[in-house]
C-alpha cells in the first residue's frame, strides 16, 4: 500500500501522539486511552491537515495504591 500526499515529493507530514488518563472511582481502576495519527501537512496548498493514519487504544488498569 502506497501512501501520497500531494502528489510531491517535498511533502510535510505532522505525527501527533496524545495520552489522557482518568480515574473510575465506581469500579476502582484507572483508564485512558492513546491516539498516533499521521496526518499530511495543508499549509503549503492552504487545505486541512489530511488523515493518513490513526492508531487508538484504550486501556484500564486496577488502582493497586488502594491494595
Amino acid at each position: 500500500m502506497e501512501l501520497r500526499c500531494k502528489e510531491s515529493i517535498d511533502s510535510q507530514f505532522i505525527i501527533k501522539c496524545y495520552k489522557k488518563y482518568w480515574t473510575n472511582f465506581e469500579k476502582n481502576i484507572v483508564e485512558g486511552e492513546r491516539c498516533l495519527q499521521v496526518l499530511c501537512d495543508g499549509q503549503k496548498s492552504f487545505t486541512h491537515d489530511g488523515l493518513l493514519f490513526e492508531l487508538k487504544d484504550y486501556f484500564g488498569f486496577e488502582n493497586c495504591l488502594k491494595k
